[in-house]
């Protein structure tokens, strides 16, 4: 005997109790044996005066089987009757040979989910640096500092930087000079290994110029402020804890061009409107 697959559905064409539908199903499945199912098909029992007319149906409707039994014998003999027929056929059938109910698989649902985009991760970079201001005229010492938030590529960064003192000769006398410079812009950090990283970085940058004459006759002083752009490139070495030090160079391109002139006799010079410095300084990440 083949043993067959999954769940009876039993519907009953007739009002008539015997046999009752439910009844030859309950002994059809006590025939079966331990752990075997039956395929799915929909069972109606039909009874005239003369005969019990056993029809089985597939989901569509179309005809599986019929078989008729005689009428006269008691119910319990023709459950019992109706039973043992059907268990015989569903016995004749080849496996895989009534098809299940299609459901979609659920894996299939899951495999065109979209798999959750990773959590957005920002971190914290504290930095301070040593500079030597370079320019057409005398060089002169600066520093600076700054906090940038930065993600696994992109940031933005906050600087303040200091220039010192400068001279410039003029006439008879000299033209001092020294700026005060706050910078905002974005920065990308590149990460070839876990020991090296390169940082390049662009803002918008803009601060007072204090000038003032020295060796005049009549000297004057003034405070302008001024705008530009900052350009920065940092390479970022092994190192412990967590900070690391870093070298790189640092340039400042400013808008404007100040003109100081002087008389008796007539002098004029225009200050430096691109700096550009080398940088040394440590990057702590808290």
């Amino acid at each position: 005997m083949v043993a067959v697959a999954a769940t009876l559905l039993v519907l009953s064409a007739d009002r008539l109790d015997c046999p009752a539908a439910a009844a030859v199903e309950h002994k059809l499945a006590a025939l079966r044996a331990p752990g075997a199912s039956a395929p799915k098909y929909a069972l109606e029992v039909g009874r005239s005066a003369d005969a019990v007319l056993l029809t089985a149906r597939d989901d569509s409707g179309a005809l599986w089987l019929q078989r008729e039994l005689p009428a006269s014998a008691p119910c319990a003999e023709l459950e019992d009757a109706a039973a043992v027929m059907l268990l015989a056929w569903e016995a004749q059938l080849e496996p895989g040979r009534v098809p299940e109910p299609v459901v979609a698989p659920v894996a299939a649902k899951l495999e065109a989910a979209a798999p959750a985009a990773p959590p957005l991760s920002l971190a914290v970079r504290v930095s301070a640096q040593a500079e030597m201001w370079l320019s057409t005229a005398d060089p002169t010492w600066g520093a600076q500092g700054s906090v940038e938030l930065h993600g696994r590529w992109l940031g933005v960064e906050l600087s303040v930087l200091g220039q010192g003192q400068r001279t410039l000769a003029l006439g008879l006398g000299r033209a001092t000079w020294s700026r005060f410079t706050v910078a905002l812009g974005p920065t990308v950090t590149v990460s070839p290994s876990e020991r090296f990283a390169f940082s390049l970085g662009v803002g918008a940058a803009m601060g007072p110029m204090w000038v003032r004459g020295a060796g005049f006759d009549t000297a004057k002083a003034l405070v302008d402020w001024d705008a530009g752009a900052l350009f920065q490139a940092r390479a970022l070495l092994p190192g412990f804890w967590k900070l690391r030090p870093f070298v790189g160079a640092t340039a400042l391109w400013w808008l404007r061009r100040h003109l100081v002139e002087a008389t008796n006799p007539d002098a004029a010079k225009v200050l430096p409107f691109f700096e550009a410095t080398p940088t040394l300084g440590v990057v702590l990440t808290p």
